[in-house]
């Protein structure tokens, strides 16, 4: 899409993939951007109505508040700001991305830095794969604890990480329905991996278990494949459910269910709300900064038309247009800071009027300066 947008000359086109959306944002004609998109994925006119658009301010503060979280599925994702970057560094690697985007996604950037650092939006628990580990640490496993991963798939792996970096010090094991899968994970991060085959045989070597397993295989174990008298740490990540629900009534068992896990995730997403009214305004001063750069920068083409103007009146008066260039080039110079000072204080450009006025006083001021106190008026311009 990037490749055909810059051959219809788009001047600017990203597109931001999360984990629940995709949307496109640039400059140009929306509904040539629309057509594109619907063409090259074969789509028809009712996938049209499920389009939204954002134009204009409204798209600006859109991109600052998906960059800093605030218009995730979970606020606060932490996950959102480097998929934010990845869609400008692809749109810029295919020339897709100009001066004025890759600027706004710089503010984009700093504000999301700047809500991160100054609340607490991004803190804590919003992944199951990581409360797996918050749930470990609360209960303050030890070092010569060691846990077995049943299941190595997405959330497995993101699970198996999470412990290896979080709790380095723990044993780790994992198996895997496929043993190569397990294996070569294994390696990755520096564990052990045990045969599919034989993990009932080393159950009790663990004080860990955690069953992550996308495809219902029933029950991974019972209480006959447990010694008795021992108490584990039992948690059952899997849909439907892989671990015995009545080993939780077991012993000294203690069994933990995606429910639970998602208890954690919610009393964080709590937390993160009641710091929402102090981002949003971190975002509204953030957003107001970009607001006036680009007032001003709407304005540079009137600042270039200026300076010509100044050149011409020059060049086209008999008297100073004789004058050494460097001096003309002095006093064009002059002029023109102090315009553009009008202008990023007023942030407008003059009326047209008064851009007359301003260039005859530019010109009076050559004349007292330069043009000879015997030369008539009749014979000046």
């Amino acid at each position: 899409m990037l490749q055909k947008a810059h051959e219809l000359n788009i001047p600017s086109l990203l597109i931001l993939n999360t984990c629940n959306r995709t949307e496109i944002a640039g400059m140009g004609d929306a509904e040539t951007v629309i057509q594109l998109y619907l063409t090259l994925n074969q789509l028809g006119p009712e996938h049209r109505k499920a389009l939204f658009v954002k134009t204009g301010e409204a798209a600006v503060e859109h991109l600052f508040k998906v960059s800093s979280g605030l218009d995730s599925q979970i606020i606060g994702d932490l996950d959102i700001l480097g998929q934010f970057k990845n869609a400008f560094q692809t749109a810029k690697k295919h020339n897709t991305l100009n001066g004025y985007y890759e600027r706004l996604g710089n503010f984009c950037v700093q504000n999301a830095k700047e809500i991160r650092n100054n609340t607490n939006l991004s803190n804590g628990t919003t992944s199951h794969a990581y409360a797996v580990v918050k749930f470990l640490k609360d209960k303050q496993i030890q070092p010569t604890d060691s846990i077995l991963l049943i299941g190595t798939g997405e959330f497995g792996t993101g699970v198996a990480k999470n412990i290896r970096d979080y709790l380095p010090e723990i044993k780790l094991s994992l198996t895997n329905r496929t043993d190569s899968k397990a294996q070569i994970l294994a390696e990755q991060i520096g564990c052990e991996s045990i045969a599919f085959a034989d993990y009932k045989q080393h159950l009790n070597k663990f004080k860990v278990i955690i069953a992550a397993i996308s495809n219902g295989l029933g029950s991974l174990f019972n209480a006959e494949d447990i010694s008795a008298g021992s108490s584990k740490i039992m948690i059952d990540t899997s849909v439907p459910p892989a671990i015995d629900p009545a080993l939780g009534n077991t012993g000294n068992h203690v069994l933990i269910t995606v429910d639970d896990l998602s208890q954690y995730i919610n009393s964080t997403i709590d937390k993160r709300k009641s710091d929402l009214p102090l981002a949003t305004e971190l975002l509204q001063k953030n957003l107001t900064a970009f607001k006036e750069w680009n007032a001003f920068q709407e304005k540079t083409e009137s600042i270039k038309l200026w300076k010509g103007q100044l050149e011409v009146k020059a060049q086209s008066c008999p008297y100073l247009k004789l004058l050494p260039q460097d001096i003309i080039q002095h006093y064009v110079k002059r002029s023109v800071a102090q315009y553009a000072e009008f202008v990023r204080a007023n942030l407008q450009v003059p009326e047209e009027m008064d851009q007359e006025a301003m260039l005859n006083t530019f010109l009076e001021v050559y004349h007292e300066i330069h043009v000879p106190k015997n030369v008539t008026t009749s014979q000046q311009p």
